[in-house]
């Protein structure tokens, strides 16, 4: 259940850095290699992201992942 809650989490935080970014959906979704559907399902919790779009979305909003244990 935490794992699911975290992902979710984290896949809000997507369409939250892309407004900051002031980029598109469909901007977004040409720099990491999936299309503008792709994404509108992941930042609304729809479609669960892979570990590889994850980690290239992160790199296109120029995002630090930092690992902690709590």
């Amino acid at each position: 259940m935490e794992a699911e809650k975290l992902q979710k989490k984290l896949q809000k935080q997507i369409a939250k850095l892309r407004k900051e970014k002031n980029l598109t959906q469909e901007e977004l979704a040409y720099k990491v290699g999936i299309t503008p559907k792709a994404l509108s399902d992941i930042e609304n919790n729809r479609r669960n992201v892979s570990f590889k779009t994850f980690i290239k979305i992160c790199i296109a909003l120029d995002v630090k992942i930092a690992l902690e244990k709590e």
